[in-house]
């Protein structure tokens, strides 16, 4: 019997998300076929994804982090909107720290995430990416990793500094009282901020390190932050 297999999806090598899809007990044969795995990620409005080609081109990959895949073929769809206001955009990718070796949470290294107990938080340290003399307006951040851990909502907080970014809640229609496996995989979230400060973020450290909160109220796990920072040039 084949462990859950454990997908990524990257555009020009940057991580948009991974998905785990459980193999029911089968194993991969010939003249076999478990139907099809949709990637379906909605990217904030003003979030624009680091590195990607405008009028140019553009490598979508698929890697599989855990388990084996059999892939007969591969199809995208691409939608866009405009932006509401000018500016530029950058990110910080941060990798959690281990705090375990015995789960594997969205990953294939054992190990790589954080674990956030309910009504408890993490802090997240991040340098400052915003070129010198640039003016920082907005900021949304998106995590993967397992958010059903003995609870069907979660409620997520993020803020820098003590200042406010986003706060989302959801519910899992198909949470049964499980908690979360030693390899699972829930996907990205994403905690759109839809504040935008004209005279630059208040509390906002420039050319050094900022500190990142994310709340939660159910537990979770976390294996990858990524904060996206809309600045004025």
């Amino acid at each position: 019997m084949e462990p859950p297999t454990m997908v990524q999806l990257e555009l020009n090598g940057f991580p948009l998300t991974a998905r785990q899809y459980n193999s029911q007990g089968s194993e991969c044969t010939c003249d076999s076929c478990d139907g099809s795995w949709i990637f379906d990620e909605k990217i904030p409005k003003n979030v624009r994804v680091p590195g990607y080609n405008i009028g140019g081109e553009n490598n979508v990959s698929l890697t599989v982090i855990d388990s084996v895949a059999c892939l007969s073929s591969f199809s995208l769809s691409l939608s866009y909107d405009i932006d509401d206001i000018p500016f530029q955009m950058t990110s910080a990718v941060q990798s959690q720290p281990t705090t375990s070796a015995t789960y594997k949470i969205c990953s294939a290294t054992l190990g790589q995430f954080s674990h956030v107990t309910g009504g408890s938080y993490v802090v997240v340290t991040v340098e400052d990416p915003v070129p010198p003399g640039s003016k920082l307006l907005a900021l949304s951040v998106s995590i993967l990793g397992q958010y059903w851990c003995g609870s069907d909502n979660q409620t997520l907080s993020a803020e820098v500094n003590d200042v406010d970014i986003a706060s989302r809640s959801w519910e899992n229609p198909y949470y049964y009282g499980e908690t979360c496996t030693t390899d699972g995989c829930d996907g990205t979230y994403w905690l759109e901020g839809n504040k935008i400060y004209q005279n630059g973020w208040p509390g906002y450290n420039y050319g050094t390190t900022n500190n990142f909160r994310l709340s939660a109220n159910s537990e979770l796990y976390i294996n990858r932050f990524i904060a996206y920072f809309s600045y004025y040039p």
